[in-house]
């Protein structure tokens, strides 16, 4: 497991698949937060807090993964100083989103 701080509020953790496999996960149990994934999350952000610094104790985080070859896993995780701000750019994304599918459905497009 290899932890890296990008600044103040982020780190990237790589997770190869034999640090997946020595825990006995896999990259699907990542994404649905089994209790052997949330216990990888702790142990990460446990490690990140000793090796980088980073506090991240009653703090929302958003957590990007990226799969990467061989069943390794880059994960971005965020601390999210104001969660309405999170709330906000994801509602914006879906009306975005939302306008190129009505776009796309329209019979004039076909």
């Amino acid at each position: 497991m290899k932890i890296e701080r990008i600044n103040e509020n982020q780190i990237r953790c790589t997770l190869t698949s034999f640090d997946l496999s020595a825990r006995n996960i896999n990259i699907v149990e990542l994404a649905y937060g089994t209790e052997k994934a949330k216990k990888l999350f702790r142990e990460m952000i446990q490690k990140a807090s000793n090796e980088v610094g980073f506090e991240a104790e009653d703090i929302p985080l958003m957590v990007e993964a990226i799969p990467l070859s061989g069943e390794s896993v880059m994960l971005v995780i965020t601390k999210i100083e104001d969660p309405e701000e999170l709330d906000t750019r994801f509602r914006s994304e879906e009306r975005r989103v939302g306008k190129e599918c009505r776009s796309l459905t329209q019979p004039e497009n076909f």
